[in-house]
């Protein structure tokens, strides 16, 4: 693929709970999916997320409301 071709990445740490149930949760609650650091060997709690999408302004609503509501549990 053609690297010109592909959307901004950003790789941010989740500032508490763990990663890889922060990402499990949003993909099976809310639809969006952001791969957690250790796909990457990347094991300080970051995540993967793109940028690129048609669809990024009702995505990032979408994480928002999920992240409220899972990092007040955690």
């Amino acid at each position: 693929m053609d690297s010109s071709a592909r959307g901004l990445d950003g790789v941010p740490a989740l500032s508490r709970g763990d990663v890889e149930s922060f990402c499990d949760e949003l993909v099976r609650k809310a639809g969006v999916l952001l791969l957690p650091g250790s796909m990457y060997d990347e094991h300080a709690n970051h995540f993967r997320l793109g940028l690129g999408r048609k669809n990024l302004p009702e995505a990032v609503i979408r994480l928002e409301e999920f992240a409220e509501t899972f990092l007040r549990q955690v």
